[in-house]
């Protein structure tokens, strides 16, 4: 019935993230084939997204799309205790922030030609949580490209010390 629900809105956020963990989940019944499945359905997501251009809101699906492909990345890498590579940081960071950017701009368009006001406002304001959920788990790919990047290049302490200052971290 996920796959379904799935089949039917690719771009639905619950659709996506339900099958999504159904998928990736060993207790729901997802196994080492069903994750690889897991990968496939995000990519074909974050594709069908791309081809939306009024409604905003398949776009915070492929944010989360990015964001579920990024934690299936590097799942092998925390179980060895292995840090994330600095180039997979920066690359969800480039992608999941390019979904977010096109949430907002769709958005705003649609706030332009009157379509997001004939939205309820139970709908609205679902739709705004949703996006402030996004940005927020967003906004530590810097934090973490920063720890990286200051990992790596030790003597580089002053830059990045200004950066993680930034975003609170020590």
């Amino acid at each position: 019935m996920l796959r379904r629900s799935y089949e039917l809105d690719p771009a639905h956020y619950g659709a996506y993230n339900s099958y999504h963990l159904f998928l990736t989940t060993f207790n729901l019944g997802g196994d080492n084939n069903t994750r690889k499945l897991a990968i496939t359905v995000g990519e074909n997501t974050i594709q069908y997204a791309k081809e939306e251009t009024e409604d905003p809101l398949p776009w915070l699906t492929a944010a989360s799309a990015e964001m579920n492909l990024y934690l299936l990345e590097i799942e092998p890498l925390l179980v060895a205790g292995q840090p994330i590579p600095l180039d997979v940081l920066q690359k969800y960071r480039r992608r999941i922030g390019y979904s977010i950017d096109r949430f907002f701009e769709i958005q705003g368009a649609a706030e332009d030609r009157g379509t997001w006001e004939k939205l309820s406002f139970a709908r609205q304001y679902e739709i705004t949580n949703r996006a402030r959920f996004t940005k927020r788990t967003f906004a530590q790919f810097d934090a973490m490209i920063g720890r990286g990047i200051k990992r790596l290049h030790p003597t580089l302490t002053g830059e990045v010390e200004q950066m993680l200052g930034a975003f609170g971290e020590p």
